[in-house]
């Protein structure tokens, strides 16, 4: 029983050094900036919506009856109202807004070096 359980631990240790072999190392540093505190705590669209394409959206707007439609409003913090169209009016214009917050902004990396004159001037308030 002995020999049994030794040859487990040391197949163990082999698929764990190989898998360990497999990971890439990544410098932490966010591909996209956050544009709310929600998005950098990880907060995606897919929680509140379920989609990121407006046609799906209207087509799941347009499966729900009114009472749903209201309890989605709520959920999505609006407050319904008691005219269906209106209310999908305003479900697909926050929609619209929700889905512009969450794209990414533009990252810009500069590569030229700094001048000696503005590392001088940077360097003062050191």
């Amino acid at each position: 029983m002995k020999g049994i359980n030794m040859t487990k631990t040391l197949e163990t240790k082999a698929t764990k050094t190989s898998k360990l072999s497999q990971l890439k190392q990544t410098d932490g540093m966010l591909e996209e900036e956050p544009r709310t505190l929600a998005q950098f705590f990880g907060e995606t669209i897919q929680g509140k919506y379920n989609t990121t394409k407006e046609s799906e959206y209207l087509t799941y707007l347009g499966n729900l009856n009114k009472t749903d439609l209201q309890r989605h409003a709520i959920k999505c913090g609006l407050t319904p109202k008691d005219d269906r169209n209106r209310l999908i009016q305003s479900l697909v214009r926050e929609f619209k807004r929700v889905v512009a917050s969450y794209k990414p902004l533009p990252v810009l990396k500069n590569n030229k070096p700094i001048s000696p004159e503005i590392a001088k001037i940077l360097a003062v308030g050191r």
